[in-house]
C-alpha cells in the first residue's frame, strides 16, 4: 500500500513537471511571437501576452478548482432536509372541520304534532361556517287537527323550495303522514338581503346563526333550550 502511494505521487509529481516545463514552453513562444508583433504592432504583443498569463494561471490552478468542485458534488445534502422539516414544524396546519349534530324531540305540541328538530353545525377551527336545520313534523296519535297543520306546513313551505337565494336553499319533502324540511345556511355564501319578511318572521325559516358564531357558546345555547348535541366526526365538510 505504501509502495502504491508513493509511485501515485512520483507519476503526480511528473505529470506536474511536465506541466509546468510545457508552460514555460509556451511562454517563451509567445514571448517569440510578441517580439515579432512589437515590430509590427504593439496592440497584438499586449493581447497575447494577456492570454499567456491567464493560460499559465489556469494550468497552476487546474488541479486545486477540480478538487473544489469535486468536494461541492459530494457534499452531504442532510442539513438541508433538516433545515426543510424543521421549517414545515414550524407552520400551523389546517385545522379539521367539526360537525356537531343537535336534536331536540316535542311530543304532543298544542297543534297536535309530535316535532323533531335537527340542527347539523360545521365548524372551522371552533368558527361557524355552515348549518342545515331539519324539521319533520307528524300528526300526535288519534289527533285529528294534527293532520291539517302537516298538510298546511307542507303547503306553506314547499312553495319556497324554488327559491333561488345566494347560501340558503330549502326542501320541502312528504314521508310517513308527515312533512319534512330541510334549510341549508352556507353563511359564508349567504346573502342575507335577499331574504324576505315572511322568512325573516318565521323562526324556522331565518337564519339566526351569524357566520363565526363561537362553537362554545353556541353550544351551549341550544344545551340550554334542550337540544342534544354531540360531535358526529372531525372530517371536512365536502
Amino acid at each position: 500500500m505504501a509502495f502504491g502511494r508513493k509511485k501515485q505521487q512520483s507519476s503526480s509529481e511528473i505529470s506536474r513537471e511536465e506541466l509546468t516545463r510545457t508552460q514555460v514552453l509556451n511562454l517563451q513562444e509567445l514571448e517569440r511571437v510578441a517580439k515579432f508583433e512589437r515590430q509590427t504592432s504593439k496592440r497584438p504583443a499586449v493581447l497575447f501576452a494577456i492570454a499567456g498569463i491567464l493560460a499559465i494561471t489556469m494550468g497552476v490552478f487546474y488541479p486545486n478548482i477540480m478538487m473544489a468542485v469535486d468536494s461541492i458534488g459530494s457534499t452531504p445534502k442532510t442539513s438541508y432536509r433538516v433545515d426543510l422539516s424543521e421549517k414545515y414544524d414550524e407552520q400551523a396546519l389546517p385545522v379539521p372541520t367539526d360537525k356537531v349534530v343537535c336534536n331536540l324531540s316535542q311530543y304532543a305540541q298544542a297543534d297536535g304534532t309530535d316535532k323533531h328538530t335537527t340542527l347539523e353545525l360545521y365548524f372551522q377551527a371552533q368558527k361557524l361556517q355552515t348549518y342545515v336545520k331539519t324539521q319533520a313534523v307528524y300528526p300526535s296519535a288519534g289527533n285529528v287537527a294534527g293532520q291539517t297543520v302537516v298538510q298546511n306546513m307542507f303547503n306553506t313551505y314547499s312553495a319556497y323550495n324554488t327559491l333561488e337565494i345566494k347560501g340558503y336553499k330549502v326542501e320541502t319533502t312528504q314521508e310517513n303522514n308527515g312533512t319534512k324540511v330541510s334549510i341549508t345556511n352556507d353563511l359564508k355564501q349567504l346573502d342575507r338581503t335577499q331574504l324576505t319578511y315572511a322568512l325573516v318572521a318565521n323562526p324556522f325559516t331565518n337564519v339566526e346563526y351569524e357566520l363565526n358564531a363561537d362553537q362554545v357558546s353556541l353550544q351551549a345555547t341550544l344545551s340550554a333550550a334542550g337540544y342534544i348535541c354531540t360531535v358526529v366526526d372531525n372530517q371536512p365538510q365536502q
